[in-house]
């Protein structure tokens, strides 16, 4: 089935929330848990729910994920956010986590060694990643984001240090390559009461931290996303998103972006670095499946997430899924020319791993050189 391919840009119009999926209790003093940005099911099924909405007779609850379903060859081929500052827009990327912050100003590669310890098992990873200088360092878990020039150039293995984004002020606002994705979200926080609106007892509220995608000099940030195999009208459209069901602008677009693609040069064994721009569930825990001449030999990975989410064929929650988070980064190690097979078939798509995630927009890999 040949894709046909659609840009969107989804803006939200107000403040806007959305759960990380985890028990919590309820008071006035407790927040229930969020996350930003959303995992890729939760735009996924928002167009789900924007498609039906415009064909009501095409929803039929025991059709949904079956090949009746209208939906289900839809296909996110690509999500990430988008910053607008003073009229101009750049995709921007979750920092990769094998940059750490060193002294809270600078991002610092690291370095990248074999193991010298020979008693190793073979569980265990041939070489290491540490950093060697003297400084505190620390992982950051994707509280930091890079913009698209300086995101090609880590494609291109031309970082070995970036300076942050500290403050806002017009010196920074004219360039800056790398900042802390909080300084563009503004929090407003809300109390909410049971469905029950007349009984009040303090066990019946919540608390909800809800963000505007704006900051206080009207820089926002949007969702770009590509999809396929979904017909959607060819014009703006809005629909509802996020916990609280708050109203979204959905708006085709045609910008395109240009991701530097690496070229392995090495005629035997080469390395090459393999970043996760998407969360990703993969079936082995935080390890991807790859082919039997590709090696991973090193790997920094971010903080362990769950996701569920509410099943509308069967009107129940979904049962808890491991997922290892964007920005993290492994190491891989094989034949030049296998290796470089492998980067072409996946470089900018969705890595092999549990279909049903993948169509959601799960495990968007790009690889960079060391």
């Amino acid at each position: 089935m040949e894709k046909t391919i659609k840009n969107i840009r989804i803006t939200p119009f107000n403040t806007i929330y959305f759960g990380a999926g985890r028990p919590f209790s309820m008071g006035e003093e407790s927040y229930a848990p969020e996350i930003f940005p959303p995992f890729p099911s939760t735009l996924y099924g928002m167009l789900r729910n924007l498609y039906f909405k415009n064909n009501l007779n095409d929803f039929i609850r025991k059709d949904l994920n079956t090949k009746n379903d209208p939906t289900v060859n839809l296909e996110i081929d690509f999500l990430g956010l988008e910053l607008n500052q003073k009229k101009t827009q750049t995709l921007i990327f979750p920092l990769p986590l094998d940059l750490v912050l060193c002294n809270a100003t600078n991002f610092i590669k690291l370095d990248y060694k074999p193991v010298e310890d020979e008693t190793i098992s073979e569980n265990t990873f041939t070489h290491k990643l540490i950093y060697s200088g003297t400084e505190k360092v620390r992982s950051t878990n994707g509280e930091y984001y890079i913009t698209f020039k300086e995101f090609n150039n880590y494609l291109n293995g031309k970082i070995d240090e970036l300076k942050l984004r500290v403050e806002e002020n017009e010196e920074q606002e004219k360039e800056f390559n790398t900042f802390k994705l909080s300084h563009f979200l503004l929090d407003e926080p809300k109390i909410g009461i049971l469905r029950d609106r007349f009984n009040f007892e303090n066990k019946h509220l919540y608390r909800i931290n809800q963000k505007r995608l704006e900051n206080t000099n009207f820089n926002s940030i949007n969702f770009r996303l590509s999809i396929s195999n979904l017909d959607l009208p060819d014009n703006n459209y809005i629909n509802r998103l996020g916990g609280e069901g708050k109203l979204v602008q959905v708006k085709n677009t045609e910008t395109k972006f240009k991701f530097t693609l690496p070229v392995v040069l090495e005629k035997d064994k080469a390395t090459i670095k393999m970043y996760l721009a998407t969360p990703a569930v993969f079936e082995n825990g935080s390890m991807p499946c790859l082919p039997e001449e590709i090696t991973i030999t090193a790997a920094v990975i971010g903080k362990k997430q769950t996701i569920s989410g509410w099943d509308l064929a069967f009107n129940k929650p979904k049962p808890y899924v491991n997922v290892t988070p964007a920005g993290s980064v492994y190491y891989l190690e094989g034949e030049a020319k296998k290796l470089q097979e492998f980067i072409n078939a996946y470089h900018g798509k969705k890595l092999t791993q549990i279909d049903t995630y993948a169509k959601q927009g799960f495990g968007l890999v790009f690889f960079a050189k060391l």
